[in-house]
């Protein structure tokens, strides 16, 4: 048992765990933000996942594709960090209209 609380798989080989971290986390929390709309819930939710993935990178990290693991797990767990937005298809929405947040997710889907 760490100092966290965690008990953590005897197995585990934490360079190649840490390399994929480093490969992947950026861009899962990038992805994330576009989906909450919430940078901060986007960071907690990603940190939730690679938390999971960890406990489990024993046997994940054997797969032929655990970054798809990875999205899976984070996506099936989203519900808690998930905002309540309404969806409308871009080309509805006027250019310059709306609030900050959907000028922005309108800007980062171009």
């Amino acid at each position: 048992m760490t100092g966290g609380g965690v008990d953590l798989p005897s197995g585990v080989d934490n360079g190649s765990f840490d390399s994929f971290v480093r490969e992947h986390c950026s861009r899962l929390v990038q992805t994330l933000s576009l989906v909450t709309l919430d940078r901060e819930s986007a960071s907690d939710a990603a940190q939730d996942a690679f938390l999971r993935l960890y406990l489990r990178w024993d046997s994940v990290g054997e797969l032929h594709d655990p970054v798809a693991w990875l999205y899976t797990e984070v996506f099936d767990r989203l519900a808690p960090y998930s905002v309540s937005v309404q969806l409308v298809a871009v080309d509805q929405v006027s250019e310059g209209t709306g609030s900050p947040r959907m000028l922005a997710a309108r800007a980062s889907l171009r």
